[in-house]
């Protein structure tokens, strides 16, 4: 009869287990992973660290107040319009694509006041522990996620009804496509331009 497998020991790591070659593989991987470390040895990382994380909490106190003039400037006028319509779109129900509108645009809103308020502790000395250079890209990625979730048409195509019959007839919807559009590439554009984070040091794998 075939002789049992090994038991794994205790502390060891999958790849561990593996034959030479799949360990060897695995090790090229790390090299290259850990080519891409942008950081600089612990000394004047600590030093850098200090001075990246007052720029990027200040570039981020900017794009958020940004965020929020422009999210209020686009979703007021839809609120205008839909805010004495009978079927009343806060009533929050389940199966209306506005109240998923107005869902994404309350969060969004929240998200990015809170970060303005951190931003700000953080540049008068508070709240140092927070990791800006994290905390950025995630932000960004849920305003992206937002912006590209929130438009007109698309919401109501998400919940698999015409544009005309949600938001009522007489609007260009399509139009709210564009301007997502329009949104997301100027909001990746100014992140590129002006936050200074560095991608490649938010996650790398251990040492091989």
């Amino acid at each position: 009869s075939a002789s049992p497998a090994p038991r794994p020991r205790a502390g060891e790591m999958p790849w561990q287990r593996c034959p030479e070659a799949c360990r060897l593989a695995w090790r090229r991987f790390m090299r290259m992973a850990h080519a891409w470390d942008l950081r600089f040895s612990a000394s004047e990382e600590a030093s850098f660290k200090r001075t990246l994380q007052a720029e990027v909490a200040s570039a981020q106190l900017s794009g958020s107040s940004v965020i929020i003039f422009v999210t209020l400037g686009t979703s007021l006028p839809v609120y205008l319009a839909q805010r004495d319509r009978v079927d009343d779109p806060f009533l929050w129900a389940a199966d209306d694509p506005r109240a998923f509108y107005f869902g994404v645009t309350i969060v969004l809103l929240l998200l990015n006041f809170f970060l303005c308020v951190a931003a700000m502790c953080r540049l008068r000395g508070f709240l140092r522990r927070l990791d800006f250079e994290l905390i950025s890209p995630a932000a960004i990625i849920s305003v992206l996620v937002s912006v590209a979730a929130s438009g007109q048409w698309s919401t109501a195509r998400l919940y698999g009804r015409d544009s005309i019959d949600v938001w009522g007839p007489g609007g260009q919807y399509h139009d709210s496509e564009i301007t997502g559009l329009i949104l997301l590439i100027g909001t990746v554009v100014v992140v590129c331009h002006i936050f200074p984070i560095r991608s490649m040091v938010l996650w790398l794998p251990p040492p091989p």
